[in-house]
């Protein structure tokens, strides 16, 4: 599993932005590149545009 971490930023203020954490499992984990892109269109919410976006492997339970 794999988070998509994403600034939004409204279209109608671009000022104003807001960093999310996504959880999500494309089929093969090195293709995060290719399998964000529709993601990211599924979870952004009308009004608001993606200004970054980066893909970070979620931290495993027990790890130090």
């Amino acid at each position: 599993m794999l988070h998509i971490v994403v600034l939004l930023c409204a279209i109608e203020a671009p000022q104003v932005c807001a960093e999310h954490s996504h959880s999500f499992v494309p089929r093969q984990p090195v293709a995060c590149i290719f399998a964000a892109a529709p993601e990211l269109e599924r979870i952004t919410p009308e009004g608001w545009s993606v200004a970054q976006w980066r893909c970070t492997p979620l931290p495993r339970l027990g790890a130090r």
